[in-house]
């Protein structure tokens, strides 16, 4: 559509299109927001039906690989103008869409089930005590840790402190340890 046309033109129909360009209308929408406001302005506007259903078909082509949406497209402006170039199903592209769809939604679907293979792997590897342990099992095994930890932490501290021990009851001392798990 080039925006050098005049902005009332009168269509097959016997219909004027409204004072106004679709195409500097439509820039102000990117993505899937140009589609589908070409979508509503073709329901709305019968002036600028065809218009719109013809940009809508380009850009569905160019921007997207939804093929139910294309169809959908093509059908609506097959009823409305016939004629059109656009109004015929381009099924090399139909084709090509679909397969490229398909490839990235398994390529998609195989790096997911590797990330979540890796993160139920990490997660075993990071805490393994919680993998399978309801939560009350989880706090023991927590505490049991936390005591034992602490343990190994008094044995070296005392073991420590016995080297600097200068006299025999400084060391008896130091080497019977008063907390035990």
């Amino acid at each position: 559509m080039s925006s050098d046309r005049p902005a009332a033109r009168v269509r097959a129909m016997g219909t004027t299109q409204p004072n106004w360009d679709l195409d500097q209308y439509i820039l102000t929408y990117r993505g899937h927001g140009q589609i589908h406001r070409l979508l509503f302005i073709a329901s709305k506007s019968p002036a600028l039906q065809a218009d719109a259903l013809e940009y809508a078909i380009r850009l569905i082509k160019e921007t997207t690989l939804d093929v139910s949406l294309y169809q959908e497209t093509v059908e609506k402006l097959q009823q409305v103008l016939p004629s059109s170039r656009e109004a015929t199903p381009d099924k090399a592209w139909m084709e090509h869409a679909s397969r490229t769809a398909k490839a990235n939604t398994e390529k998609l679907e195989a790096e997911l089930k590797n990330y979540k293979n890796n993160l139920i792997k990490e997660s075993i590897r990071v805490h393994p005590h919680c993998s399978l342990a309801s939560s009350d099992d989880r706090w023991a095994i927590w505490t049991w840790q936390n005591i034992i930890t602490v343990a190994v932490i008094m044995t070296m501290l005392s073991s420590a402190m016995r080297e600097y021990a200068i006299t025999a009851p400084h060391r008896n001392i130091c080497s019977t340890s008063a907390w035990t798990p």
